[in-house]
């Protein structure tokens, strides 16, 4: 299905934390800027700052090299309820390794 979408002319695609972000990667990152794939329920809503930097870390790590860039989201949409320590962790994940891979 990610062929079709960027055959729609989309500049970018959301990625579901349930897909391969990696293989996303693979068959549409010289097209499309992926973005998502963190876990909205068992990391954001669920998860302890750690847990949050650390599963960010490993979405920049499999998508940073791709060539039209990557953008850190969560895999789908937040559940209300998500706490905002961990939403802030996310950010700071983000802050923390910079626009360029340090």
């Amino acid at each position: 299905m990610w062929e079709l979408m960027t055959k729609a002319g989309a500049d970018c695609i959301s990625i579901d934390n349930e897909a391969d972000l990696l293989e996303a990667k693979h068959k549409v990152g010289d097209k499309v800027q992926p973005m998502g794939n963190v876990k909205p329920s068992e990391i954001m809503l669920e998860g302890i700052v750690p847990e949050v930097k650390k599963a960010v870390f490993q979405c920049i790590r499999q998508a940073y090299d791709n060539p039209k860039g990557y953008i850190v989201a969560s895999g789908c949409s937040l559940p209300t309820e998500t706490p905002f320590k961990n939403i802030h962790a996310m950010m700071d994940a983000v802050r923390d390794i910079g626009f360029y891979l340090r």
